[in-house]
């Protein structure tokens, strides 16, 4: 599972919860499509104030179309619920468990994550037993409107300083995802870029084509 890690090309989908909900967007037909067509890694995000044994089935859900289509599935934040929802792994915030009780609860076979905001969090990274890192936000995000953007150049000089497979994160759609290409990123993390796009299917083959 993790060998896939690495690779060029690969696209990471945040199907975000709270997003889709508020937008009236199926997050399970979100899920089979994106997954169907090409979309390597999937990862659930919600809110902390969920209640924990629906987001359970909530999950185990996603991981079931996941496993259909040969993608990896993620939860955002909880070591717990990715355990129970038999998730491939957990992505961490800056306020989650330590990435060694991770390891230590879910094992080596698990991927663990998480999210690079600077260059010394970068360095940091190296000495980290992660699997790989999602650094950003590249461009201005809606999702994270308090962060700046870091621009690509900034960008690139941490992808190079973390030395860890890594997605570029934030504010990536089809009008700028050409500009990461050009600059040799090709591994990228989108949310609103495709959950909110009215043909899912049509926006994951385009963005796959340009990526490879």
């Amino acid at each position: 599972m993790k060998k896939i890690l690495g690779r060029k090309g690969l696209l990471y989908l945040i199907l975000d919860k709270d997003l889709c909900e508020k937008k009236s967007v199926n997050i399970f037909n979100l899920a089979e499509k994106s997954a169907k067509t090409g979309v390597d890694f999937l990862q659930l995000r919600f809110a902390k104030d969920e209640n924990d044994r629906k987001i359970v089935e909530f999950a185990s859900k996603i991981k079931k179309i996941t496993k259909k289509y040969g993608s990896i599935f993620i939860v955002n934040n909880r070591v717990d619920i990715a355990l129970a929802a038999d998730a491939d792994g957990v992505h961490l915030g800056e306020t989650d468990i330590l990435e060694t009780t991770a390891r230590k609860i879910m094992g080596r076979k698990f991927i663990i994550g998480r999210t690079i905001h600077t260059i010394p969090e970068a360095k940091k990274a190296r000495q980290e037993i992660i699997d790989y890192i999602s650094v950003g936000p590249v461009f201005a995000t809606e999702t994270k409107p308090y962060l700046n953007p870091l621009g690509i150049n900034k960008t690139k000089k941490i992808l190079v300083l973390s030395k860890k497979p890594a997605f570029v994160i934030g504010g990536i759609n089809l009008s700028n995802i050409k500009k990461l290409k050009e600059a040799k990123i090709s591994c990228v993390a989108l949310s609103r870029g495709i959950s909110l796009e009215k043909n899912i299917i049509k926006t994951v083959e385009k963005i796959k084509a340009i990526l490879n």
